[in-house]
């Protein structure tokens, strides 16, 4: 009996052993999906902060190319004044 008893407990000890190399290994594997996720965490902020510096220089190059059609439409805007002025000095001109 005390021989059975004792196989019992060495197959109990041994099955203990067993589980706690496994729980140590799956341990070990979260601790290394953590540390992918954390290092996946830092890439996409690293893309995030990429990406919101690009939207700063489009909106820029935006605001630029508004103020750039605006000084052409009032360029336009003094060429044809200029345009009617130089035609009517020389329909004075010719009238005089």
């Amino acid at each position: 009996m005390s021989d059975k008893l004792a196989e019992l407990l060495e197959g109990f000890y041994n099955f203990r052993e067993s589980m706690e190399k496994r729980f140590d290994r799956l341990e070990n594997r979260f601790d290394r999906l953590e540390d992918r996720f954390d290092k996946l965490e830092n890439r996409f902020d690293s893309l995030e902060t990429r990406f919101n510096s690009l939207e700063e220089k489009v909106n820029e190059i935006a605001k630029d190319v508004k103020d750039i059609k605006r000084t052409q439409t009032t360029n336009r805007r003094q060429i044809a004044e200029n345009t009617l002025d130089i035609s009517d000095i020389k329909e004075k001109l010719k009238i005089s």
